[in-house]
């Protein structure tokens, strides 16, 4: 897949419109491409996700009109499948659901289990969201400690999810 590709349009404010002008034209057709996804809610309903139908010299025609264009003309290429990752008990989990074009995220399937012997690291939660502005992407940070044994590993980690408007 595509993910983790982004890319600019020309057009200032295509809402309404099905083609936007990609300035690089080369996602494949059936690429799952968002559009001003600026926070869960958004993308979990599928209204700003998109499918490519057709990507030529540069014209690429979405699955349907563009209904909240963005602001710095960017659009960004969409897994098939959303990764949650979720702390039950002392257990990290990862589970993946399907990612739709224009419908909502599908529902998360069971949960894998990844590690075990998870506990709070000094007193921070697990997860946390910081919501990306036009200059900064948004940021999970990830903090969790691994205790066993009478030994504790402290984990923690900042992932940039690539939403940029």
């Amino acid at each position: 897949t595509m993910a983790g590709v982004f890319g600019q349009y020309t057009e200032a404010h295509p809402s309404g419109g099905a083609t936007i002008t990609d300035r690089a034209a080369w996602l494949p057709i059936g690429t799952l491409v968002s559009i001003y996804n600026t926070e869960w809610a958004i993308f979990n309903n599928g209204s700003r996700t998109y499918s490519v139908t057709s990507n030529g010299a540069n014209p690429m025609t979405l699955d349907r009109n563009i209904g909240a264009p963005s602001p710095y003309q960017r659009f960004f290429a969409v897994r098939p499948d959303a990764v949650r990752f979720s702390v039950a008990g002392s257990t990290l989990s990862r589970s993946t659901a399907t990612v739709n074009a224009g419908a909502p995220v599908g529902a998360f399937g069971n949960p894998q289990p990844l590690a075990q012997n998870i506990v709070p690291s000094n007193g921070l939660p697990y997860f946390t969201y910081t919501p990306g502005n036009s200059t900064r992407n948004s940021v999970v940070s990830i903090h969790f400690a691994i205790a066993r044994n009478g030994e504790t590993v402290n984990f923690h980690k900042e992932v940039q999810i690539r939403n940029v408007p």
